[in-house]
Parts: C-alpha cells; sequence; structure tokens
C-alpha cells in the first residue's frame, strides 16, 4: 500500500499543472472518435513515432452510475514505460489525469510453434493521479487516483504502422467521491509506429 501511495504522489507532482473545473457537469459533450482522431492528428504533426491510443469502455459495479467511458494516450518512450494523458466519463463523473504504465510485450504459447509463436500478449500496470472535474461532489476539484492493471491481445496490423489489440484491466479508483471503487475496463487499442521520424 505504501508503494501505491508513494507512486501515486510522485504522479501527483508531475501532474499539478493539470487545471480543474468544480462544477457537477462536463461543460460540453465531446464525441469520442472525434477527440481520438484529432489526439493521433496531433502527435503525428507533432513528430511523435511510437504512442497509443486506448479509448475503453468500463464497468463500475459500486458507482450510483455503472458503465462509462474514456480514452488514454500514451507517449512509449521505451518498449516498457508509456506516460500519458486521459479523460474518463461515468454518468455525472468527470476526470482528467496524466498515467504511467509498465508493460511488456510476451509471446507466451511460442513453445508451441506453428500459428502459436505469432500469438502477442501484452501485460500492464498502470497508475493515474489527476481531478474530478465533475460529479464527485465534495471531491471535484482534488486529487484523484486509480491503480491497476491488464493485458492487451494483438489482433492486427493496420497499414505497417498501427497494431490493433483489444485490452482489458481492472482499475482500484479513490477520492473520487461516489465514484470510487473497482472499474473494470474493455477496450481496442491503436499503437502507431510511425517509421522515418
Amino acid at each position: 500500500m505504501k508503494q501505491t501511495l508513494t507512486i501515486l504522489g510522485l504522479l501527483a507532482i508531475l501532474s499539478l499543472p493539470v487545471a480543474a473545473q468544480t462544477t457537477n457537469s462536463p461543460s460540453s459533450t465531446t464525441n469520442l472518435f472525434d477527440e481520438i482522431y484529432n489526439l493521433g492528428k496531433e502527435a503525428v504533426a507533432l513528430g511523435t513515432s511510437n504512442f497509443t491510443i486506448a479509448p475503453y469502455g468500463e464497468y463500475a459495479p459500486k458507482a450510483a452510475v455503472k458503465w462509462g467511458g474514456g480514452v488514454i494516450y500514451f507517449f512509449n518512450p521505451s518498449p516498457y514505460v508509456g506516460v500519458g494523458v486521459g479523460g474518463d466519463w461515468l454518468g455525472q463523473y468527470t476526470a482528467f489525469g496524466a498515467s504511467l504504465s509498465l508493460h511488456a510485450t510476451l509471446h507466451p504459447l511460442s513453445f508451441l510453434g506453428g500459428f502459436a509463436t505469432n500469438i502477442t500478449v501484452t501485460p500492464y500496470a498502470l497508475t493515474t493521479v489527476g481531478t474530478s472535474t465533475g460529479g464527485a461532489n465534495g471531491d471535484n476539484g482534488s486529487g484523484m487516483g486509480s491503480a491497476g492493471g491488464g493485458a492487451a491481445l494483438y489482433i492486427t496490423s493496420i497499414g505497417g504502422i498501427c497494431n490493433l489489440a483489444v485490452q482489458g484491466g481492472y482499475q482500484s479508483v479513490i477520492n473520487a467521491g461516489p465514484y470510487s471503487g473497482p472499474r473494470w475496463v474493455l477496450g481496442p487499442t491503436l499503437h502507431f509506429i510511425i517509421p522515418g521520424q
């Protein structure tokens, strides 16, 4: 527990420039797919050559509203680390934050040979610190955090620059008012590797 709190504290320091809105409702409605497209477009324009966009749906069994979603954008400075920003929506609850992912790409069935050598799984650990911007009652504008993990299963390559995977995982969210607690997530992962940059 102390290690988790230490990691969350360090990430909180890194995310201090994050601005917060202290109302109980989102300031605008956005189209998630437009936001994902714009993140990718901006990353390419900035010369980022190794990044991941991970939209997800989520189930929060202990929250007032059980179903929601979000998106995280990661820059991958190494094959094992991703640093990113993202947003989360669950009914009236919204939050934005900074994330750190530790991951490793594995071929767990390669010893079987044949097709099994192509099965690629990437387990990950993920921690996020940020701020609740709506729906967290007295916790709006204060620091929130989550920690958890999961795995991504590689599906296919798209155009030689994007690997498509499906990922699922579990997060434990703290300091988010009535939206604190466990979250199960599932969604596609788009990992872009732009050659020649």
